[in-house]
């Protein structure tokens, strides 16, 4: 276990984890940001309360978004029940004294006349959320047709659990709904030198070169502007890319864009892992 996910077990975050065990913990604090984050959370769900679905939600104002949902639905009926659940999260209210919100509820009887067998068993659910500023987020699992409702303590030891998870899914979104401005990253030709050439990657002459390839100057564009040759200008380009592991100038905007999107906050990753509060 690294010194980012200790902290992050710390009591000192002042939230709630519920019943996890440290290996659990580590699993969900590790993955948050990457695209297992869903996965890992029904995993602990499916083993510790038994649950066929869960889904993840961030309700921000008038907008739902799902963040990520893992596990198995009735079959032919997914989207029914997909649909159900977001109109369950929507509708969902929480007052401005309530930490976290509980709900147990059934999804509508799937099937009708005229679609198929009528009277299959509905799926029996349960939505938590809690609020992260200005947000609510949302935790919904649910277990499919046959099964017994969810019993009163795996509720409860679920609502003990929600503010340790609500606090990791907000930093997972933070990470993958917040999406930088790009514009200025093309658009200003000293911000992409000064950021190709930050750290030295380069030398001063690979970054001036590469710099004007991504504003979008020729090679005789480039010649001009740094008043040499345009075989210095193609022979600068090969030594940029034998550096960088590249081959073409797809792969240097890549490159680049990466570089831009995380310039000056070290591993993008771990700083917003330091924040699960």
């Amino acid at each position: 276990m690294n010194a980012v996910q200790s902290s992050c077990m710390s009591s000192n975050y002042g939230v709630s984890h519920g019943s996890f065990a440290p290996v659990e913990l580590a699993s969900i604090v590790s993955a948050i940001g990457e695209p297992e984050f869903p996965s890992k959370i029904f995993a602990i769900m499916s083993a510790s309360v038994g649950v066929d679905y869960c889904s993840l939600y961030r309700k921000s104002g008038c907008e739902l978004v799902e963040l990520g949902a893992e596990g198995a639905l009735p079959a032919g009926q997914e989207e029914r029940v997909r649909n159900h659940v977001r109109y369950v999260v929507n509708r969902s209210s929480m007052s401005a004294q309530e930490a976290v919100s509980t709900e147990t509820f059934r999804t509508v009887n799937l099937d009708g006349p005229g679609e198929g067998t009528v009277g299959q068993r509905p799926c029996e659910g349960a939505l938590f959320s809690a609020r992260r500023n200005k947000d609510v987020f949302s935790i919904c699992i649910l277990r499919g047709p046959g099964n017994d409702p969810i019993s009163p303590p795996a509720l409860q030891w679920l609502k003990d659990a929600t503010e340790f998870l609500v606090a990791a899914m907000s930093r997972h979104a933070a990470l993958t709904l917040e999406k930088p401005d790009l514009v200025p990253a093309l658009s200003c030709l000293d911000k992409i030198e000064g950021c190709v050439s930050g750290d030295g990657s380069l030398s001063k002459r690979e970054g001036e070169v590469c710099a004007r390839i991504l504003y979008g100057l020729s090679t005789c564009g480039i010649a001009l502007d740094l008043g040499i040759g345009k075989e210095s200008v193609m022979t600068y380009r090969k030594r940029a890319y034998a550096r960088l592991r590249i081959a073409s100038q797809r792969e240097l905007l890549v490159w680049y864009l990466t570089k831009w999107s995380n310039r000056g906050i070290g591993r993008v990753g771990d700083s917003a892992k330091q924040g699960v509060a």
